[in-house]
């Protein structure tokens, strides 16, 4: 057996875990309080720690968003929060915890990852295509159905959430789709946690049953007069279809990234790994309040 095929990697989605960890400890105080990025930074990298001596794998690379993320200007109602109107957005102690959950991976020899202008997901999309190319098994950190379009025979999800694995008969009993069928699924569908609408009068039970049937959304097209009744004309309509190409472009995560990756630098020592203590000390929590003006 050559020595990539004993390597596993485990991509986590170090963004999605943050906000999950962020959002559950409400306690601590409101979205720019020093108490809760404290609190949010030990509880996200014991999560990922915990994580990852679970999955055990040979190389770990843990992905951050970047600033200024592409989608925001290409779709203006893009995570935008439907009772306020505004864009979700990091506030300055999410991005001090960020920095501090960095600067945790780094000293246990975790590498960890973000790029200005692309989101974790496209990072981890883009990641997995060239570990695949290389047929070098993988698991993706993560319980964003998004990334379920990469699941194939070496890269499977590991939903956090519900403390499964997501493999490719696993994306099938969800949705019922192959997962190289999410694209084309989610453009039809839309994605409500993301504000993107998909085709008007279409649920995830007809999605798939249309998919099942003729096997892309291409080709769903191609057959509206035969599917006929309303849903035909909705999906003859090239209104219709010029939406699903524009959302496309944010459902389909990019894959050609320039990311600088040595591979080697992302294996991991499960022998050296434990979680943080439960209080900082004094000097990081001096650190907080000196970069965030509490001082």
């Amino acid at each position: 057996m050559s020595d990539i095929n004993k390597k596993h990697v485990f991509i986590v989605d170090g963004h999605n875990v943050f906000r999950r960890v962020f959002a559950a400890l409400k306690q601590h105080g409101d979205d720019d309080s020093l108490e809760r990025a404290i609190a949010a930074t030990t509880s996200t990298v014991d999560a990922i720690i915990k994580d990852i001596k679970l999955i055990k794998p040979s190389h770990v690379i843990v992905a951050f968003e970047g600033e200024n993320g592409w989608r925001e200007s290409y779709y203006p109602q893009y995570k935008v929060d439907k009772e306020t109107g505004v864009r979700r957005k990091m506030t300055q102690a999410m991005k001090m915890s960020i920095l501090e959950i960095k600067r945790h991976l780094e000293n246990k020899n975790i590498m960890s990852i973000s790029k200005d202008g692309f989101e974790a997901d496209d990072l981890i999309g883009c990641i997995s295509t060239k570990l695949s190319a290389m047929n070098i098994t993988h698991t993706i950190g993560t319980n964003d159905k998004d990334i379920f379009q990469c699941v194939n025979p070496i890269c499977t999800c590991y939903d956090r959430s519900k403390k499964t694995v997501v493999d490719s008969r696993a994306v099938y009993e969800r949705f019922g789709v192959r997962p190289e069928q999410m694209v084309d699924f989610l453009c039809l569908v839309g994605d409500s946690t993301d504000q993107i609408t998909g085709v008007r009068g279409i649920g995830e039970k007809k999605a798939a049953a249309l998919l099942g049937k003729y096997g892309s959304l291409q080709s769903i097209f191609d057959n509206a007069d035969e599917i006929g009744g309303k849903m035909g004309e909705v999906l003859a309509d090239p209104d219709t279809q010029k939406h699903t190409q524009f959302i496309r472009r944010m459902i389909d995560i990019k894959v050609d990234i320039p990311i600088g990756l040595n591979l080697n630098e992302a294996r991991i020592d499960m022998s050296t790994l434990q979680p943080l203590t439960n209080a900082m000390p004094p000097q990081q929590v001096a650190r907080y309040e000196s970069s965030m003006g509490y001082n």
